[in-house]
């Protein structure tokens, strides 16, 4: 399901994937893909994405912050926003990606 949505991500400035059932597994695939992704706000509230999907999403765009600071036409994502509420998230893994992120991403806006 979620995957099918790869060769448009880079025409999307939103996505809304609430309650859709999407799983780290498909998170994963997608975060993991050299597609260039526009997005400016993921909504994935809802969903059955845990620890392995938030780690992928992290680390991508971990990625994009880095490539952006030595290269910014490198840059292949502009996303600002995403939501992760409701998810298989407990909250320490989302208190420790959050200090993470304010160190390695610190423009990315996750809501828990």
């Amino acid at each position: 399901g979620f995957c099918k949505l790869l060769p448009v991500l880079d025409a999307l400035t939103y996505l809304g994937a609430r309650d859709n059932g999407i799983t780290s597994a498909g998170l994963i695939t997608v975060m993991t893909s050299t597609q260039m992704i526009q997005l400016q706000c993921l909504d994935l509230a809802g969903n059955q994405i845990g620890e392995p999907g938030v780690h992928a999403l992290t680390e991508r765009f971990q990625q994009e912050h880095k490539r952006s600071l030595w290269n910014p036409k490198q840059l292949t994502s502009t996303i600002e926003t995403v939501n992760l509420s409701n998810n298989d998230i407990s909250s320490a893994l989302a208190a420790s990606t959050e200090a993470f992120l304010k160190i390695h991403n610190p423009l990315l806006t996750v809501i828990w």
